[in-house]
């Protein structure tokens, strides 16, 4: 803020230097540079002026609350200067008014008056024996940034507005000016026989205790005062306790039947005698090994009746003459670093590394420093460089702390330890052990994870020449290179450990070879129309994605390898489920269907029974099969049959060469797509099955195939279109009629939490036809 009124000052003082030579009258400019440096000092003024004010608050408050008490009122010129029982003096000036500048002769402006000394906004006030900040004009308390009133011992933040010129306290605007006005700090300080009352600014009076022993003033009515021994004699101090043995001093005090608690250092004990002691004051020194402890400050005896309190003081101290020597320890590793006590230094199983200490204050002839280590760890003091260790980490792997001892006293811990053997550790994402070879396919890539001890060391993973390897946080991933052309096709992934310039590990992880043939297909791969697929979706218009692969294995339909021989040999073989539902047909357009007499086991007649639905979950009903008996009935009004054969040409999805045409899935099919297999169905009276949310995942994966061809469409698994619900399946049901002429079908229903329910249906009834085929 003052940086910019120099800078207004500044440009103020150039245009006067232009103007100077000219008959321009720049009395008013000089006047107004004139009054904008009184604002500058006046600004500043108030600040200092408010910082010291909130210094001496503290200081009174921070007396108060500790009872101590007030040796000595001196009146200054400018104010009051209090001496306390602890040996502080506090100075509190009277703020008076600014100087009113002489009135100028007539004409002539007159000379501006000296700013008078700005004040605080704030004051203190007493709630519940403790100090708060407190508006200075309305008495209520100040609040921090928590919301909570906030304490004297804590210091507000003040500024001044540079428009206003009024104070901002904590960040918040007020009302108050900070310059001019009457903005004394004190109003008055009156002493009586066991008060020194402060007035403040605002009529807040703060009331001191006066010293009620020593030679500062007698005991009167009301009043205490320490003793010596004997009780002859004033005691103002006592400076030679002997540690958590106590002592005794006489007191004095009036009137009879007052009050008096002790308040006295962290670690002392305080309290009146008893019995042969009685009409004294035990005062016990704390223990050397009290963490809290302190070992000198004042004693303050509060006595309170009929409203009057009065403090007396007594300042103590600790002969320490007697303590046992403190010794403090630096040690510094190789490179001179420092090492502190709670530091684990990280070795390998078997490293030597040479350190040094120090001891604070020195050892003389009697005392002697043995430096020990937790078993197995090996130190060897050298003979030359005093205060010179080599330390040796065991064979195998642990953990300990070296200490030091002088003498009798407690063993103290210089650092700890941790030895262990270098090693790298490599899994699989599912976190198991790795495999001692992996076949690549062009673009595929793996991934694993890897840990690695000590946690200092640096790491390297090395692949064949034309691999790709990323390794960074314990994640490694693996990229064959992308063509055949100058690639190496095997080699193996190694691993080097290093710390510092010393190799300390290396070792084989695992064999790569790249194949640049087709990988092996995968539930939830595109399928192409000339008979490929591919993990992710790279179709163009003359190779569309038809379909997504859901299972594969070994076909078992024997109607399915009568007519296509071809699809019984290698492993690539599996099923895939085409991406979109023929909707709203029924399965057949009048109510009974008669069946032929075929040579092939078909599963196509199904009961509405317990033991024939677990028989066809358990022994296979084929989709392939069972559509094949359909077409054999020649029966023109199976409307099924006419949707399914519609598919291909609706949706340009003729099937690949060696491949089946389109067919209408089983059972089984279905749940080797909404399960991968159909080792998890249970089923129950009827059609009651059920599917576990965690056996649904080939399902979801091979939806979320379809959506990522088609992310416009939002249906879930319970709507008709992309979904697996409300579908008809290639069974009929020969209860759903009578066995020789039924008049129902299986469908199947579902949702992408499960479960899917098997239901019979009459032919007339409307639901989708869902095509797979086999490859």
């Amino acid at each position: 803020m003052k940086r910019i009124f120099t800078t207004i000052m500044a440009g103020a003082a150039a245009l006067v230097g232009m103007v100077s030579c000219s008959q321009y009258d720049d009395s008013a400019l000089r006047d107004s540079l004139a009054g904008l440096t009184d604002r500058i000092d006046a600004i500043d003024s108030a600040l200092n002026g408010a910082g010291g004010e909130i210094a001496a608050l503290q200081e009174l408050a921070s007396k108060a609350e500790g009872y101590i008490t007030v040796d000595e009122v001196v009146e200054n010129t400018d104010g009051w200067t209090l001496v306390f029982s602890d040996g502080d003096s506090v100075v509190l000036r009277n703020g008076a008014k600014g100087e009113e500048g002489e009135d100028g002769k007539q004409g002539e402006a007159g000379e501006n008056g000296k700013p008078g000394e700005a004040g605080s906004p704030l004051t203190i006030v007493l709630q519940n024996g403790v100090y708060y900040w407190a508006w200075k004009d309305s008495g209520e308390l100040l609040k921090g940034t928590d919301g909570q009133p906030m304490p004297a011992s804590s210091t507000p933040t003040l500024s001044v507005d540079e428009e206003s010129g009024c104070w901002i306290v904590n960040g918040q605007y007020t009302d108050m000016p900070a310059i001019g006005g009457d903005s004394r700090f004190i109003r008055k300080v009156e002493v009586s026989d066991y008060y020194v009352y402060i007035t403040l600014s605002n009529g807040y009076t703060l009331n001191l205790s006066r010293t009620q022993s020593g030679e500062s003033i007698e005991i009167g009515d009301y009043g205490f005062r320490f003793l010596d021994t004997e009780g002859t004699s004033d005691l103002k101090s006592k400076e030679d306790f002997i540690r958590s043995e106590a002592q005794y001093v006489g007191y004095e005090m009036k009137p009879e039947g007052a009050t008096v608690f002790f308040v006295h250092p962290d670690g002392w004990n305080v309290a009146f005698g008893t019995e042969e002691n009685a009409g004294k004051i035990a005062i016990t020194a704390p223990d050397f090994n009290n963490p809290i402890r302190e070992d000198e400050g004042t004693i303050a005896a509060v006595l309170t009746k009929d409203g009057v309190t009065v403090v007396a003081n007594l300042q103590v101290k600790v002969d320490q003459s007697a303590d046992p020597v403190v010794y403090s320890y630096t040690v510094k590793d190789e490179t001179e670093n420092e090492i502190s006590s709670d530091q684990t230094i990280e070795f390998l199983t078997g490293e030597a590394m040479t350190f040094t200490y120090t001891i604070e204050p020195e050892l003389n002839e009697d005392h002697d420093a043995v430096l020990a280590a937790t078993d197995g760890w090996v130190i060897e003091e050298s003979q030359e460089t005093p205060g010179q260790f080599t330390l040796t980490a065991p064979a195998s792997a642990g953990s300990g702390e070296v200490t030091i001892q002088v003498n009798e006293t407690e063993p103290i811990v210089l650092f700890k330890v941790n030895a262990t053997a270098p090693s790298l550790t490599v899994t699989d994402q599912e976190g198991s052990p790795v495999e001692d070879s992996y076949l690549f396919y062009a673009e595929d890539v793996k991934t694993f994870n890897y840990t690695w001890a000590p946690a200092d060391a640096t790491v390297t993973i090395n692949g064949p020449e034309s691999w790709t390897l990323d390794y960074s946080d314990g994640t490694l991933t693996v990229t064959p290179p992308a063509e055949e052309a100058g690639a190496t096709v095997s080699g193996t992934v190694s691993y080097t450990l290093t710390r510092g310039e010393e190799e300390i590990l290396k070792g084989d992880l695992f064999s790569v070879e790249v194949s640049f043939g087709q990988a092996p297909p995968q539930p939830g791969d595109y399928y192409y129309a000339d008979g490929t697929w591919s993990s992710a979706l790279n179709e163009t218009e003359d190779n569309p994605a038809i379909g997504v692969v859901f299972w594969i294995g070994t076909h078992t339909d024997g109607k399915l390898l009568e007519d296509y021989p071809a699809l019984a040999q290698g492993g690539n073989h599996g099923l895939v489920v085409a991406f979109k539902n023929v909707l709203a047909t029924a399965f057949r357009s009048s109510g009974e269907i008669t069946l032929p007499s075929v040579s092939y086991v078909n599963s196509v007649e199904a009961a509405e029974n317990a033991s024939n639905t677990g028989e066809i979950l358990s022994t296979g009903a084929y989709g392939y099969a069972n559509t094949c008996l359909l077409r054999e009935t020649n029966d023109q009004e199976l409307t099924i049959l006419t949707a399914l054969d519609s598919y291909a040409e609706t949706y340009a999805c003729p099937a690949p060469e060696n491949t089946s045409d389109w067919f209408i899935p089983s059972a089984v099919e279905m749940f080797y797509l909404i399960a991968g297999n159909t080792a998890s169905i249970s089923t129950g009276g009827g059609y009651n099955f059920s599917v576990t949310a965690g056996d649904l995942t080939n399902g979801v994966a091979v939806y979320n195939a379809i959506r990522e061809k088609y992310p416009e469409k939002d249906e879930t698994f319970g709507d008709a279109y992309y979904t697996f619900n409300n579908v008809w399946l290639s069974h009929i049901d020969t209860a759903y009629g009578t066995p020789t002429n039924p008049h129902g079908g299986w469908s199947i229903s579902g949702s992408v939490e499960g479960p899917y329910t098997l239901s019979a249906a009459g032919f007339s009834d409307k639901k989708a036809v869902r095509p797979i085929l086999a490859f």
